[in-house]
């Protein structure tokens, strides 16, 4: 079940639904030494390229939350759409001039 919270976190900050509130010195040396004790980290604190950090809280509620993520949906769709029509005219515009140049139009 840790394993579910951890990765729904990770989530949630790559999509910048929680702030990452980086450590300072003291924490950052502790989390160090914890680490090379192979001993776990407290769920509330990760690592990446920059330093340990910790989970900030959201000042989004549920619902606001879930609106922000259907716009997102919204609009990664009609990128997708966008896209999609996008090589539709290339393919249909190359086949055509394909054949106008083979003469068989």
């Amino acid at each position: 079940m840790s394993d579910l919270k951890s990765e729904l976190r990770e989530r949630q900050i790559n999509l910048g639904l929680l702030p990452k509130i980086y450590c300072d010195r003291d924490e950052t040396e502790t989390f160090h030494n914890l680490e090379k004790s192979k001993q776990p980290l407290p769920e509330d604190v990760g690592i990446d390229g920059t330093g340990y950090y910790r989970c900030g809280e959201s000042d989004l509620s549920g619902d606001e939350i879930r609106q922000l993520l259907l716009f997102r949906q919204i609009q990664y769709l009609r990128t997708i759409k966008n896209c999609a029509i996008y090589f539709v005219v290339i393919s249909i515009t190359g086949t055509l001039l394909s054949l106008l140049t083979q003469g068989t139009l």
